[in-house]
C-alpha cells in the first residue's frame, strides 16, 4: 500500500491542514456523539451474532463479524444506509475453514 502523498503521510504541513480540514466537520465531538447509537447498535448486533454462533462451545469467526460491523458503520456514516451485512453474515466457522488455518 502506498501512503506517500496521502492525508496519512504528508509532510507538507499547509497541504495537511488544508486536506484535514475537510474531514475535521464528520470527526468533531458532536458528529461522534450523534453517531454514537447508530455505531452502539451495530457493535450490539455483532456481539449478539457471535454469542449466538458460540452457543454450546462452537468456533466462530471473529475477523468476519467485525469486519461485516465495520463495512455497515461505514456505510451508514458514508453513504447514509447500511449494507446490513452484519445481521446476514454467517460467523461460524466452517470445519473446511478450521482446517485450512491450522
Amino acid at each position: 500500500m502506498r501512503l506517500r502523498g496521502t492525508l496519512l503521510c504528508l509532510t507538507n504541513i499547509k497541504e495537511h491542514s488544508s486536506r484535514r480540514k475537510h474531514f475535521a466537520k464528520a470527526f468533531s465531538q458532536k458528529n461522534l456523539l450523534e453517531w454514537e447509537e447508530v455505531i452502539s447498535g451495530k457493535v450490539k448486533l455483532a456481539i449478539s451474532k457471535l454469542k449466538d454462533a458460540g452457543k454450546g462451545g462452537a468456533e466462530v469467526d471473529i475477523l468476519r463479524a467485525f469486519s461485516t460491523m465495520t463495512s455497515d458503520v461505514v456505510a451508514e456514516l458514508c453513504f447514509g444506509d447500511s449494507f446490513k451485512s452484519s445481521g446476514n453474515a454467517d460467523v461460524s466457522l466452517s470445519f473446511s475453514y478450521s482446517l485450512k488455518h491450522c
